[in-house]
């Protein structure tokens, strides 16, 4: 206890009797006893609460990790997946005009002959 044995108790003791005397002795001893048992009640609360504080972390640490896990996986999986073949888009069923010459000029006028004044 504290590197002190029984016989440097023992003479500790005695010194408080003589320096504070027998009537205030009892009353010391309670005061120390209760100082005591606060610091210990202290300890085991600061001790609750660390590790208390040690399970929230380890909590917290071990859904960052499976968060990390699970964004790997999903990023493995598309990496992995064929892509979609592309669908036809409606509008290129429509004529190709880059090898017509006559695609992207007016219609020819109407015939010679025909007049729409009339």
């Amino acid at each position: 206890m504290f590197g002190i044995g029984w016989t440097e108790i023992v003479v500790v003791f005695i010194l408080a009797l003589l320096i504070f005397g027998p009537k205030r002795l009892p009353e010391i001893g309670r005061s120390l006893g209760k100082a005591l048992g606060m610091f210990k009640e202290a300890t085991q609360e600061m001790r609750r609460s660390m590790a208390d504080m040690q399970s929230e972390i380890d909590a917290e640490i071990r859904e960052a990790r499976k968060a990390k896990e699970d964004l790997t996986r999903a990023l493995l999986e598309d990496q992995t997946k064929p892509e979609p073949a592309e669908q036809e888009d409606p509008r290129s069923s429509q004529r190709d005009t880059r090898d017509d010459p006559d695609a992207g000029y007016p219609p020819d006028p109407p015939a010679s002959g025909s007049s729409l004044a009339g």
